[in-house]
């Protein structure tokens, strides 16, 4: 099947008028990937640095590439698997006996001599519009692009590069690149966003060899001579790229970065560069002079020691400008009570002072260490099948690929928010952790575990060592240049080690009453403040919304066998089910109904709703665990003590399941509504 190549380039050519002025950073995915795949069908070698790469031939031979044309190429790869696609039907559907009678064939077509009775027997599978697709391709070269035949191995490259506005003379391996990410790369939205970081390059550039030279005219009286010595030092960064290329030095560039320069090469190292250069007075004087290069790189290095003053004066940790409410209130708080007892509601609404600064998980009982602190976990990366000989696998003339595993750091919830934190010191950040207490929480922080002690400060008072792993993935995050002016300060607070910083807040609901809870020691609980919430807390704070909220429906069997059908407010009934078994000492508090145990959403429906959430989850979790040892003391009319006959019993007798009657019902209403209310609504 082949495609409308037209509608490729338009699509991809929108996205490439796109692409202006942005730095291009190549993930370890992509680099990776590449790697691994360059080696199925080349034999050259490719390093990669920071912002361009290097390909080294066979024959020693280099050539440089910017980050950017692995970018362009990718753009450019759809185009290229297509017409990979158009050129493998064109050869694969008819059968030329030589190869002059393909490139006959091939170049009486572009001219516009179209030899019917072989493209009639080339396109017999292909549908009507296919056809046209590829008449089109064959006779019209301009339609996408073609410069170069088909016979011709580069072939495509004109059409690629004229999608992607480059010239020719000085681009045309962006060609080479985009036809190897089309044979070897899947090709999707997702994989782009997993291979390129795109960062929007500012315009305004800071000119460190003009504050350089600025800080000399400021700083010595000498000025003017040194002034000529940084066109020496210019002279002998320049020698150094021309003349030791072919002695495997990479590429220098002193005023990109200074400080980055500064750490990579000292004066001993710069002055031995220096000598294996073509001999230069200026860089190694005859005896009885002074080097030039030497006494302007010293006065280099006190300039940059000058600038790191003053990266380390302006990376000091911000002043929090968070709510001053947020600095007052415990950094781990855990919020529990009984089920319903609106635990969660509360946290919501405590927790909106941090805007969306907010991570929420759940703790369940398969939660490990890795799932919240962080692991490697595999990623698979599809690559050319090989025979036990390394020779590629064909079938049908098509390439076969296989998947293959390599390894990435992932980071947990925990790490996630805590390097926030760590980067943004000025902003409160919070993570949420639901059910607590359904995992092993020892585990599940592991070493961790210690920054829960905080100082006077709020810090983490025992910093721990930070491992290789996370190390990794820390400089992984230091390196993205979204990070770049935060990254100074992130490492400063990380100096002595991992900590939890004060803007770090870790907030947690329990519910001891759950089935299949993990038993929290009491050296973990005593980390956190606690907040108890009351089993009538929410009631008590929201009685007017109560008083809004559906009722149950049941039916009420008088003495003479009249069936009448009532409603109760489910807060009525929770309240008087709870003193039911308050009365038993044995079922402790934490076991009974919270106002919220039926969900606000299902309390504002209708009271059918109301009464089937009733039947499905209170009756439930009221037999299967709350009266499981001994369900007579709350299941007064079942014999045969099974659910079904519990939601049977309820369904005809309604409240006599329960023993309640209408004196103990009228009774709780008053209370509720602070009224003298003497019956049941009948609906």
């Amino acid at each position: 099947m082949i495609k409308n190549i037209k509608n490729i380039i338009n699509q991809q050519k929108q996205k490439v008028n796109k692409f202006e002025n942005q730095k291009v950073i190549l993930t370890d995915e992509f680099k990776q990937l590449y790697l691994e795949t360059m080696k199925l069908n080349s034999t050259s070698e490719i390093y990669f640095y920071d912002s361009f790469s290097i390909v080294k031939t066979a024959n020693n031979l280099k050539i440089y590439i910017p980050n950017q044309w692995f970018y362009l190429a990718y753009l450019g790869a759809p185009l290229t698997a297509e017409l990979i696609n158009y050129k493998n039907t064109i050869t694969s559907s008819y059968t030329f006996n030589t190869q002059q009678d393909f490139k006959d064939f091939i170049i009486n077509a572009k001219k516009g001599n179209l030899d019917n009775s072989i493209f009639d027997q080339m396109t017999r599978n292909l549908s009507s519009t296919e056809r046209q697709y590829l008449e089109e391709f064959l006779t019209n070269y301009k339609s996408w692009g073609g410069g170069k035949t088909l016979e011709r191995g580069d072939y495509f490259v004109s059409p690629i590069l004229d999608l992607l506005n480059l010239v020719n003379v000085s681009s045309s391996y962006v060609a080479d690149i985009s036809y190897h990410l089309a044979s070897y790369f899947e090709l999707s939205k997702e994989s782009e966003d997993n291979f390129f970081i795109l960062e929007d390059e500012s315009i305004e550039q800071i000119d460190y060899e003009e504050v350089f030279k600025e800080w000399i005219i400021t700083n010595f009286e000498n000025s003017k001579s040194l002034l000529k010595y940084v066109n020496t030092l210019n002279r002998f960064i320049k020698k150094v790229n021309t003349e030791l290329i072919d002695e495997d030095f990479t590429p220098i560039y002193l005023w990109s970065n200074p400080i980055e320069f500064s750490d990579q090469f000292s004066i001993d190292r710069v002055m031995e560069i220096a000598s294996l250069l073509e001999p230069n007075t200026a860089f190694i004087p005859n005896k009885g002079s002074g080097s030039e290069l030497k006494t302007i790189y010293l006065k280099f290095l006190d300039w940059v020691n000058q600038l790191n003053k003053n990266v380390e004066l302006n990376s000091q940790v911000p002043t929090p400008n968070y709510s001053e409410k947020l600095l007052n209130l415990p950094r781990q708080y855990i919020y529990f009570g009984a089920p319903g007892t609106g635990k969660s509601y509360s946290l919501n609404k405590d927790s909106e002072p941090f805007n969306h600064n907010v991570m929420r998980t759940t703790f369940h009982p398969n939660m490990s260490y890795g799932n919240f602190v962080g692991t490697f976990k595999p990623f698979p990366i599809r690559v050319e099948k090989r025979d036990l000989n390394g020779n590629l696998i064909r079938e049908n003339n098509e390439l076969i690929f296989e998947d293959k595993i390599t390894y990435n750091y992932v980071p947990g919830p925990l790490i996630k928010q805590l390097v926030n934190a760590l980067l943004n010191p000025e902003s409160a950040y919070l993570l949420i952790i639901e059910e607590l207490n359904r995992a092993n929480v020892s585990a599940v922080f592991g070493d961790l575990f210690q920054l829960l002690d905080r100082n006077k400060e709020n810090i983490s008072e025992y910093p721990i060592e930070i491992n290789e792993d996370l190390q990794r993935y820390f400089d992984f995050i230091y390196k993205k240049p979204e990070y770049k002016l935060r990254a100074t300060t992130m490492k400063q607070q990380l100096i002595n080690g991992l900590i939890f910083p004060k803007n770090f807040y870790i907030w947690a609901t329990m519910n001891s009453a759950d089935q299949g809870v993990m038993p929290m020691d009491t050296a973990f609980k005593r980390r956190w403040e606690q907040r108890y919430f009351g089993i009538d807390d929410a009631w008590y704070a929201n009685k007017e919304e109560f008083s809004q909220y559906k009722s149950i429906i049941y039916k009420d069997v008088t003495p003479n066998g009249y069936t009448a059908q009532k409603t109760i407010p489910w807060n009525v009934l929770r309240r008087i089910i709870n003193d039911m078994l308050s009365d038993n000492p044995n079922i402790p508090e934490d076991k009974l109904l919270g106002p919220y145990f039926l969900s606000k959403n299902i309390l504002e429906s209708t009271n059918e709703d109301v009464t089937e959430s009733f039947k499905s989850k209170v009756l439930m979790y009221l037999f299967d665990d709350v009266v499981k040892l001994d369900r007579s003391l709350l299941f007064k009319t079942v014999k045969k003590m099974r659910y079904s006959e519990v939601i049977r019993s309820f369904e005809n007798s309604g409240l006599d399941l329960f023993g309640i009657d209408n004196d103990i019902v009228s009774k709780y209403k008053a209370e509720e509504f602070n009224s003298d209310i003497t019956d049941n609504e009948e609906v």
